[in-house]
């Protein structure tokens, strides 16, 4: 019990941290969207403090940690003891007509529903320890070397790939090692909360664009349901942390430039920034991402330096990962991949036929219910009835886009595995995980043309942005 009342400690001096954070970005109107990002930004930002510390030559000893995780904590509290976060806020936290008996009874429900799904999510994650390959070899293992050898080289010698991946992961799983040892293991929890974040920032985007709480909530938790979702958050890999950094990064960013508002672009610039600080691929699907919001939300453009905060934000993160990761490794697998496909396309060897594997093989998992569950029929009915909808939300079309775009560059990562005649080995073996965030943003920018009959929260209601 000592070890879980430390491990959840931790987790809290995170999610202060984060959550004061996005209090300072967002101000008091916000405290909700506060709550959903807090946990996310404060491991991002836990985490990167850390590697920019080792970098500059300080050893991440258990006592550093320990002060680090002190001072994230006091400067959390202060901020958010300062009268300006103690004042009340100016608009109800919640918002449309009241609720009926019957209403608050489903809203009961299906919030104990939510409950027990990420408690049994989290319970999972933290009885399967680090059981799959990805967990075991890559991220776990990098963290206790980080860990044991008291700097971020430790990740060149311990773990699978060197310094090729990103560490925000391995960076939270050091901090918990040195700790206490991460016996329980305290670390995958982090799994299931940062899957629990996104559920609720995709809960309050849609309460946000006229949905009933009954209805939001029910669609939100469409995600964790789902059985790769579901499996996702509990085995140690790092594809739903991306799908998350990446979901709330998009709703911000939608929101900031349908309102103008620089302070969740530079929030947003932040996620989308620990995005590429998670896993190799969101080095390149988080910036095609941003582009494509920029040009997708032309007609609501914010000006000239919101937009220029929003990507040096980002760049600032990528930039220094990159300088780091350059200089100690060689580009890694994907480079060497692309390498190999380009030289091959140079030679006028295409393989198009890969593109009909890879098709039908997400074809076919989409079309099982024990991987994607319902999520295909679902998708195949909104678009029927709600198209037209779509077609005239801007919003909905910022984000249906960039879910297209992530599918395009997953299509592009495997395509090109084709060239060393792996594809049929990489996509079964990371098919499915790699198209997470691609089917969790499609999924949102269907339910968002959704409206609720009884109505509910307006769009000038900011709290339940």
């Amino acid at each position: 019990m000592e070890t879980l009342a430390i491990d959840l400690l931790v987790h809290l001096t995170f999610f202060l941290f984060g959550f004061a954070v996005a209090c300072a970005l967002l101000g008091t109107r916000f405290r909700l969207w506060s709550i959903a990002v807090g946990y996310p930004l404060g491991m991002g930002l836990a985490t990167w403090l850390l590697f920019l510390e080792s970098v500059a030559g300080v050893d991440l000893s258990r006592t550093i940690i320990l002060v680090n995780l002190v001072l994230m904590a006091g400067a959390g509290t202060v901020l958010l003891l300062t009268p300006r976060f103690l004042s009340p806020s100016p608009v109800p936290l919640a918002g449309g007509p009241p609720r009926r008996r019957g209403s608050r009874r489903r809203v009961l429900l299906i919030g104990s529903l939510a409950v027990i799904l990420i408690s049994a999510i989290t319970t999972f994650a933290v009885a399967s320890s680090y059981s799959a390959w990805d967990g075991m070899a890559i991220w776990s293992v990098k963290g206790y070397g980080i860990a044991m050898e008291g700097s971020v080289l430790g990740a060149r010698t311990w773990g699978a790939f060197g310094l090729d991946y990103p560490l925000n992961i391995p960076m939270m799983v050091a901090v918990f090692s040195a700790v206490d040892g991460d016996t329980l293991p305290g670390s995958k929890m982090a799994f299931p909360f940062l899957l629990a974040s996104m559920v609720m920032g995709v809960y309050l985007f849609l309460r946000r664009r006229g949905m009933g709480t009954t209805l939001a909530l029910s669609g939100a938790l469409l995600l964790p349901a789902t059985p790769i979702i579901f499996e996702h958050g509990t085995n140690g890999y790092s594809n739903v942390p991306l799908a998350a950094y990446l979901t709330i990064g998009i709703l911000c960013a939608v929101d900031g430039f349908r309102d103008r508002d620089r302070g969740r672009l530079l929030l947003s610039g932040l996620l989308f920034g620990f995005a590429a600080w998670t896993r190799p691929e969101g080095m390149l699907v988080a910036p095609a991402v941003m582009i494509v919001l920029a040009l997708t939300s032309r007609r609501t453009f914010p000006g000239v330096l919101s937009t220029a905060a929003w990507f040096v934000t980002f760049g600032l993160i990528l930039g220094g990962w990159l300088a780091f990761t350059l200089r100690y490794s060689d580009g890694g697998l994907m480079a060497s991949t692309a390498q190999s496909a380009a030289a091959a396309i140079g030679r006028r060897e295409f393989h198009l036929s890969a593109l009909y594997v890879i098709a039908r093989f997400m074809g076919h998992q989409l079309l099982t219910p024990s991987v994607w569950g319902i999520l295909l029929p679902l998708w195949l009915v909104l678009f029927a009835v709600r198209w037209r909808s779509m077609a005239r939300d801007g919003d909905a079309r910022s984000i249906v886009v960039s879910a297209l775009v992530v599918a395009a560059m997953m299509v592009g990562h495997f395509y090109s595995t084709a060239f060393l005649g792996t594809l049929e080995e990489w996509i079964t073996t990371s098919g499915n995980r790699m198209f997470l965030p691609a089917g969790i943003l499609l999924t949102v920018s269907l339910l968002s043309v959704v409206r609720s009959p009884s109505g509910g929260p307006t769009p000038a209601n900011p709290t339940l942005a």
